[in-house]
């Protein structure tokens, strides 16, 4: 859970750094947040009956109040449209760390994520 945790934040904080964000906590550009679920079983949605895991909740919380948002990833799961994830089930934070650096690297490259 500790690792899900500190995921979520340093997706959370890169997110709030790299976009306008106006003071009710929009995002205020024409340029959706892009957000990359990064993680293993719990974030791909292993255990959950829709394989939503919590990305399908984030997102309507995200919309609900105004955001544009867009899930980048390698993989699909989920019963939902934007259902892209990052994620491998069974793996150990080590081998997310090793994913985390390919993934990222190849969003970079495609202009998917800005730096």
């Amino acid at each position: 859970m500790a690792s899900f945790s500190f995921a979520f934040a340093v997706l959370a904080w890169f997110a709030f750094l790299h976009c306008s964000v106006s003071a009710t906590g929009n995002n205020t550009t024409s340029i959706p947040f892009q957000i990359m679920p990064l993680g293993a079983s719990v974030t791909f949605g292993v255990g959950s009956t829709t394989g939503d895991s919590y990305r399908k909740d984030l997102e309507d919380l995200l919309v609900a109040n105004g955001n544009t948002v867009k899930y980048v990833g390698t993989y699909s799961n989920g019963n939902f449209t934007d259902n892209a994830v990052e994620a491998t089930p069974g793996f150990v934070i080590s081998q997310i760390a090793g994913l985390a650096n390919t993934a990222v690297s190849l969003d970079f490259s495609r202009k998917r994520l800005v730096p």
